[in-house]
């Protein structure tokens, strides 16, 4: 993959294209970023098929392996992405520090054998209009992870942000957030699963947090499977009658700058509001 060193007066950015089936002994299968690095991602970019092998629970980000740089992802698609060593963690992407923003962008079907399956914070994590879903942590079954979306050992604050499907183990147990609460500013998210909803309470700042703040919503009443929906990157569709739609806060629909996000994943010809009110997710219906 890619390996991103230097110091706040570089930049590297990454525009369109694909970083796939790449591999690493230990860190980073797709891209690793230093601390002192920025690196942005955008555009409609594709990160997937990358592993990283490391055994530690230190060791993973199959997709992308952040070491206390910043990085920015917008318009992004990070898929099938795997940390495969025994405590491996972060299939899509671990961050140990520093901080890194993700909008307009989709975590989706990676996985880890320890925490993490989609992502495995320990810095500062910012979402908007992202959809985390269908990841999973203790891939291999033997009770090493948790948090089949998103681990959680830093501050992470959600906004406008689907985490649903997600699972434990190698069966069927669905985790979407573990680790420490998120920041209670969180706003206007969907989290199919109650019990792993990260302090996140159901009604409480337009967060949407199980059947009604206890069990479950069902995947498919939330979402589509992963498939090409226009634009440049996969994505998933929210299914009809989902509790996404026109469920966002427009104010919260915003860039790592708080510029509002004038198109959706998809890019141009996608606006990122369609009627009136922004929907939760990456993707508008």
């Amino acid at each position: 993959g890619l390996h991103v060193t230097g110091d706040t007066q570089v930049r590297t950015t990454i525009m369109g294209g694909a970083i796939s089936n790449n591999t690493a002994a230990a860190q980073g299968g797709g891209l690793w970023n230093e601390a002192g690095s920025i690196l942005v991602i955008s555009e409609g970019t594709t990160i997937s098929g990358n592993r990283a092998s490391g055994a530690s629970s230190n060791d993973g980000g199959g997709g992308l392996f952040n070491h206390g740089g910043r990085v920015a992802i917008s318009s992004a698609s990070i898929w099938g992405n795997m940390a495969d060593g025994i405590n491996g963690s972060g299939g899509g992407m671990f961050s140990t520090g520093g901080a890194v923003t993700l909008d307009n962008s989709t975590v989706s079907e990676n996985s880890a054998n320890g925490d993490g399956g989609g992502i495995a914070n320990s810095g500062e994590l910012i979402t908007a209009n992202a959809t985390i879903a269908k990841n999973r942590s203790d891939a291999d079954g033997v009770g090493g992870g948790t948090g089949g979306g998103i681990w959680i050992g830093g501050v992470v604050t959600l906004k406008n942000t689907i985490v649903a499907g997600n699972l434990v183990g190698s069966g069927i147990t669905l985790n979407d957030l573990a680790g420490i609460n998120v920041h209670p500013s969180s706003r206007n998210n969907l989290i199919s699963d109650a019990s792993s909803s990260g302090g996140l309470v159901d009604g409480n700042l337009g967060n949407i947090v199980g059947n009604g703040g206890s069990g479950l919503l069902p995947f498919s009443s939330i979402l589509n499977s992963l498939a090409d929906n226009g634009g440049p990157t996969l994505s998933h569709s929210l299914a009809v009658g989902s509790l996404a739609i026109d469920h966002g806060s427009n104010s919260a629909a915003t860039d790592i700058n708080g510029t509002p996000l004038q198109h959706d994943q998809r890019g141009i010809g996608f606006p990122r509001i369609n009627n009136t009110i922004v929907d939760i997710g990456a993707i508008e219906s």
